[in-house]
């Protein structure tokens, strides 16, 4: 057989998809490929990730026998000597890789464009022994014009390194301190009768930050001390509008906090109150607020889960909205807010598609010659932000809940062609020589791209008024309040704080470090991370899966956590990012890892 083009993917839908590209037909389709022998053509795919890293009964056989912290810590001598193995499920589609591959002459790489997509890719080329031409096509559509232009413009393979160093390394670290945590954890809680032994305490530089932000909640919720207080809310009119506001409390009355808890106070304050005011001071700007950007993968999850759609709902749902037959919208895993100015040259095609599927876009007034601030090309990164493709989308074929996201992310991108929106905020300022009231309302101009929003404003409309004028007093009330502890959170908080740790540290010298950082996990595998934690009950889902709090074992366990903080998770990736930017990671960047293990097994010795 002559030598053949070989294109790599990472799914079968995803070689479905670049099969159209190339017009071959239902009859070219085999058990674990696509061929074309008239084209000299084969498409290949994986099932995800083919391979993993062997476990530690590989570098140290004593393991097999049982976890002993006396055993810990375990790694390869040199980073080098890492070993990945076949997942045995896989057989099969790496047996039929290979035997093409050894056919091949020209290697076209279309996993997906990201790191992991990457490793995937490179594992496979490792392991079969390719050693042929290899180039990478890139491309955030699945849409069958999108995937030609890719076709017609691959990059060399040394162009996307850094993205497999980085997610060979983040892999590699999170091997180290996982599994030497989860052994260590396990075994000193077996000896100690506090697990059973056919139970495991997982630990991971991510999954176990997270649940301990979960624990740290929830301590606060528990160890919260509400404080008793009052608020003096005036009923207040000019002309024929009504408003109210709360009084400005006099600060020798307040506590240290702030707060006026006497009651006697409160009623003596109530008694001398005058029956009429006037404007002591009045401030007003006209101020506007343009769309927020289009989508990342976390915007779209926490925006998707005010309507009850889970994180991992929703990369499921987006993901399957990417893949043909939809191609809906662009590549999902993606942590851009941003656009290429060579989209511009779409936009007209996809609004037609969008009037077409939704009249409320027609309704709505757009300029579609503007150049919004979310077309950024030095904003970019490896993907650009998510948005609806080209093509037209047949809504019979999706899901309410699939309609309901589709349907944000077009939101979204529509409101980037939308005016700003506009308001007058007035800032009154109501009193006398003795008492004063500060009254804050939002007058709209132009709701702008905010007539796309829910906009359930609660903004006080405040009369016309100047400086002198009087306002009568129709009364005051009396407001008995209660300090709340901070809620539990919700599935898609989770996605937030995660992309956003900052307020979580435990150590505050890390807090700059840290808001400075992406935060801890990837943005393609947040939602994964809190499914698993849910999965292993290091989190539970509490009032019918509204919130979460932390499972028995972390309320338990604890200080088997402290070592994997917010602050440790950001530095470790931190570092990882560092090195993945380079060639190669040489013995002391690995020492970097291995030493820090060493210590975490120490201080586990401890407890």
């Amino acid at each position: 057989m002559s030598s053949i083009t070989t294109i790599l993917c990472e799914k079968p839908s995803q070689a479905l998809a670049i099969s159209k590209v190339f017009g071959l037909k239902a009859s070219d389709k085999q058990a674990t490929h696509y061929f074309s022998r008239s084209k000299n053509l084969c498409i290949l795919y994986a099932i995800g990730h083919l391979f993993e890293l062997m476990p530690p009964e590989h570098y140290n056989a004593d393991l097999k026998k049982g976890w002993r912290l006396s055993k810990l810590p375990v790694f390869p001598s040199s980073y080098n000597d890492f070993s990945i193995a076949l997942k045995p499920e896989h057989k099969a589609v790496f047996t039929g890789i290979k035997k093409r591959l050894a056919q091949t002459s020209l290697l076209l790489v279309a996993t997906d464009p990201d790191g992991e997509g990457e490793l995937i890719a490179r594992d496979i080329i490792e392991q079969t022994g390719y050693k042929g031409k290899a180039e990478r096509i890139l491309c955030s559509s699945t849409v069958t014009a999108d995937l030609k232009k890719a076709f017609d413009s691959p990059v060399p393979m040394s162009s996307t390194a850094h993205l497999a160093n980085q997610a060979d390394l983040r892999r590699k670290v999170d091997w180290l301190f996982g599994l030497n945590g989860t052994m260590a954890a396990s075994s000193q809680l077996h000896r100690s009768n506090l697990l059973p032994r056919k139970k495991v305490f997982n630990i991971g530089r991510v999954i176990s930050a997270l649940s301990l932000i979960v624990y740290d909640r929830e301590m606060q919720i528990k160890n919260f001390k509400p404080i008793e207080h009052y608020k003096i809310k005036a009923n207040l009119k000019s002309g024929e509008t009504v408003f109210s506001a709360y009084l400005t409390l006099p600060e020798p009355l307040l506590d240290e906090n702030g707060y006026l808890t006497n009651k006697s106070n409160a009623d003596k304050l109530l008694d001398i109150l005058p029956k009429s005011l006037s404007v002591l001071d009045l401030e007003k700007k006209n101020k506007k607020k343009s769309p927020p950007l289009t989508f990342c993968l976390s915007d779209l999850q926490i925006e998707a889960g005010k309507y009850g759609v889970t994180p991992e709902r929703c990369l499921q749902i987006v993901q399957n909205l990417y893949v043909q037959p939809h191609s809906a919208l662009t590549y999902p895993r993606t942590d851009c807010r941003y656009l290429p100015t060579s989209m511009l040259s779409d936009i007209a095609k996809i609004f037609t598609h969008l009037n077409h599927n939704f009249p409320i876009f027609a309704d709505v007034s757009v300029n579609l010659d503007k150049k919004p601030s979310c077309f950024n090309d030095e904003k970019v990164t490896a993907h650009h932000a998510i948005i609806p493709t080209t093509k037209s989308v047949d809504f019979e074929r999706l899901t309410d809940t699939e309609q309901a996201v589709y349907l944000l992310a077009s939101k979204r991108f529509v409101q980037q062609f939308m005016d700003d929106f506009t308001y007058d905020e007035s800032t009154l300022l109501i009193g006398d020589e003795r008492f004063s009231i500060t009254c804050k309302g939002k007058q709209v101009v132009n709701l702008g791209w905010q007539e796309l929003s829910n906009n359930d404003s609660k903004d006080v409309l405040l009369p016309n008024l100047k400086v002198g004028d009087e306002v009568e007093v129709l009364g005051y009330e009396l407001e008995a309040k209660k300090t709340q502890p901070p809620k539990r959170f919700a599935e898609h908080d989770l996605i937030a704080v995660m992309g956003n740790p900052a307020n979580f540290v435990r150590d505050q010298k890390y807090k700059e470090a840290v808001k400075a950082s992406a935060g801890i996990g990837t943005e393609a595998t947040r939602s994964d991370v809190i499914k698993r934690a849910l999965a292993n009950g290091l989190i539970t889902t509490v009032k019918n899966g509204k919130s979460v709090r932390p499972g028995d074992l972390i309320v338990r366990f604890a200080p088997f956590l402290t070592s994997f903080s917010v602050e440790h998770s950001v530095l470790l990736q931190a570092r990882i990012n560092e090195l993945a930017s380079k060639d190669d990671v040489n013995e002391e960047s690995y020492r970097f890892f291995t030493d820090r293990v060493k210590k975490q097994v120490s201080k586990w010795e401890q407890l």
